[in-house]
């Protein structure tokens, strides 16, 4: 599936996500392209990528680290964005 990326311009902030529309959060972010392909679901050979939020500093991060924060408790797991290969 494809994997769309989004940009904040006054955030300073990039989104990647399965989601086909020309804006997400009310408008804040912009349709740039598909960024790359990856898995809606989970199989053998693949490994989930999770996303986090520091909504102190309005930043998005993705990692395949399963922890309930990461970067010293900043960013906190929203949960699973996508699966890649393994």
């Amino acid at each position: 599936m494809p994997i769309y990326v989004y940009n904040n311009l006054s955030a300073k902030d990039h989104y990647f996500t399965p989601d086909n529309q020309p804006t997400i959060g009310g408008g804040a972010y912009v349709r740039e392209g598909i960024a790359f392909y990856a898995y809606p679901s989970s199989a053998a050979g693949r490994i989930p990528v999770f996303v986090y939020n520091n909504l102190s500093v309005k930043d998005h991060y993705w990692s395949t680290v399963n922890a309930p924060t990461i970067g010293g408790g900043g960013y906190l797991r929203e949960g699973i964005s996508f699966y890649v290969p393994n």
